[in-house]
């Protein structure tokens, strides 16, 4: 039963079943969003978000432009989304250098 309730929690997974490409459009949680000459962009937080942004960027492909990771812990490798480490639930010594940069390259 810790498994299956481990299984059904993995963001992978889930991030991969309510997000997906469809022809021009973007599908996210049911909803459609068309993708014209826009960047798309991936922002996660969390625990979690090194893996959530990992399987946004297996769904999205080559239409991510970029994202933006921050957790405490890092996860899977990343090519198109920067990951930042910080303390939780305070920032920490490790992430005060880190704030001073803009974490999206051309917002």
């Amino acid at each position: 039963m810790l498994a299956a309730g481990l299984h059904a929690a993995d963001p992978g997974p889930l991030v991969r079943a309510a997000l997906r490409l469809q022809g021009r459009r973007l599908i996210a949680a049911g909803q459609a969003y068309p993708l014209g000459r826009g960047r798309v962009l991936v922002l996660a937080a969390g625990k979690a978000a090194p893996a959530m942004a990992a399987a946004a960027e297996q769904v999205l492909g080559a239409r991510l432009a970029e994202g933006l990771a921050v957790s405490n812990a890092p996860g899977p490798p990343l090519r198109r989304t920067r990951l930042l480490l910080a303390g939780h639930p305070l920032p920490d010594a490790a992430c005060r250098p880190r704030r001073q940069r803009r974490p999206w390259s051309a917002v």
